[in-house]
């Protein structure tokens, strides 16, 4: 009975010792074909293990081995290399596989996956790199909106407001330009502006150009530098295009905060679209910025 047991104790441990031990796939190279093994992600380095020999004083692998992204091309170098372990590190994981030479492989392509590695590096490293990623992507997409809906509801309410800058207008062919309200909210400058077309024909909008430009002073020489675009964050009303006959328009343009030095403007610029050559400048001084209206 003693002997029975001990007997069953030592099988017990040995099909233990079997199930514990790792399995290596198998690939048989030949010759006259191309082996592929692929992967679940790019490889990076490998190794063969043995079946290397000397030719001419320089060291020839039995195998020939090409690394192409997520692959590896596999072939015999000479007949009947002795069979020999191929490690291989992908940025996943770490694997080995046993090459053996076959005349005529039967399998062109084996598919070596995560669960066939001896190691996984870490399987949710790429994963939590990449949804941390898009979460911060997302996280600023709605900060974005978010600050887009406030700021056209404050350029809402500028479009509300009363004419606090009077003197800043120009007009061209029965074409008028009038700036009625600069106002600060915060890091966020508002600029209402009305088009009033006063002519029997449709005026269809077209470029409208922001820049801070040098002060223009009479019996000046010196050369102008090179005017500063500013980008607009929200145009309220942007998607009128056109002002029909005796009809008046108003836009508010919204821009990140920003002052002029002393012998700077800030000047807007609009152009008539298609084939109207009229333009008009509105310009826009130092004080008045300083003079924006709170909302």
């Amino acid at each position: 009975m003693k002997i029975k047991l001990v007997a069953f104790f030592c099988l017990s441990l040995l099909h233990s010792l079997s199930a514990k031990s790792q399995k290596y796939d198998t690939v048989r190279v030949g010759l006259l074909t191309t082996v592929h093994i692929v992967f679940n992600s790019p490889v990076m380095n490998y190794d063969l293990g043995s079946g290397t020999r000397i030719e001419n004083g320089a060291e020839v692998s039995d195998v020939i081995i090409g690394k192409v992204g997520d692959r590896l091309k596999l072939a015999a170098a000479i007949e009947r290399f002795e069979t020999t372990n191929l490690f291989v590190e992908t940025e996943n994981a770490y694997f080995n596989v046993i090459l053996v030479y076959s005349d005529q492989p039967k399998q062109l392509t084996y598919y070596q996956g995560d669960d066939r590695a001896d190691r996984v590096k870490d399987p949710g490293k790429k994963q939590k790199e990449s949804l941390a990623k898009e979460e911060s992507e997302m996280g600023k997409a709605k900060e974005e909106m978010i600050l887009e809906l406030t700021l056209k509801d404050l350029a809402n309410d500028v479009l509300e407001k009363g004419n606090v800058v009077p003197d800043i207008g120009e007009s061209s062919q029965r074409m008028k330009y009038f700036l009625n309200g600069i106002y600060v909210k915060g890091d966020y400058l508002f600029f209402r502006v009305n088009v009033l077309n006063e002519g029997n024909v449709k005026y269809d909008l077209g470029y409208e150009g922001f820049f801070i430009t040098d002060k223009k002073n009479k019996g000046t020489k010196k050369t102008p530098t090179q005017p500063e675009p500013l980008k607009t964050l929200l145009i309220l009303n942007d998607e009128i295009k056109s002002v029909e006959k005796k009809q008046e328009i108003s836009k508010v343009y919204v821009f990140k905060k920003f002052t002029l030095e002393p012998k700077k403007v800030f000047t807007i610029e609009f152009w008539e679209d298609g084939q109207g050559q009229r333009k008009v400048e509105l310009i826009i001084p130092p004080d008045k910025l300083l003079s924006a209206k709170t909302i």
